[in-house]
């Protein structure tokens, strides 16, 4: 659930860049508003770095889903 929520408001955040001046112009608290482009990019990056730590960690957390070498590659891949 925590790789899902933050690959979602990931993406949220860098959807929402495109709005960044309406947003200033009608005084709304979006990230990319507050915190400008770069910086709700920054947050985005770090929430999908977050993700894939998620998914990296769970062969270890949850042993009984038998997450093989398969599921490894993948998180490699997806790193790449």
């Amino acid at each position: 659930a925590l790789a899902i929520a933050c690959c979602v408001a990931g993406f949220d955040i860098i959807y929402a860049c495109q709005d960044a001046d309406f947003d200033r112009r009608s005084g709304l608290h979006s990230m990319p508003a507050r915190l400008g482009i770069r910086g709700a990019l920054r947050v985005a990056a770090g929430l999908h770095l977050l993700m894939w730590l998620a998914l990296a960690v769970m062969p270890w957390l949850l042993p009984q889903l038998n997450l093989g070498w398969m599921y490894l590659s993948a998180i490699i891949g997806v790193a790449i």
